[in-house]
């Protein structure tokens, strides 16, 4: 996973619900200085929890992750 667009993922979805580090932190229930060396970058985030933090943040753990929602290509018929 590349940390650099995660953060900034993690960081905008925060900003747009209004929620503080320490409000995602508790939710996750992890400490706030390791919520904040996630957003920072200087660790990566386990699995479970971006699950759990895609949902807290409103989004999608592609779009966390990658930065968009990819698109859904329809089968035949």
């Amino acid at each position: 996973m590349d940390n650099s667009s995660i953060k900034y993922n993690i960081h905008n979805f925060r900003k747009k619900r209004k929620y503080t580090q320490e409000d995602v932190a508790n939710m996750l229930g992890i400490s706030v200085t390791a919520y904040r060396e996630l957003e920072r970058g200087n660790t990566s985030i386990v699995n479970p929890n971006i699950v759990r933090m895609a949902e807290l943040l409103g989004t999608t753990t592609e779009e966390l992750v990658l930065g968009y929602r990819p698109v859904q290509l329809s089968g035949p018929g």
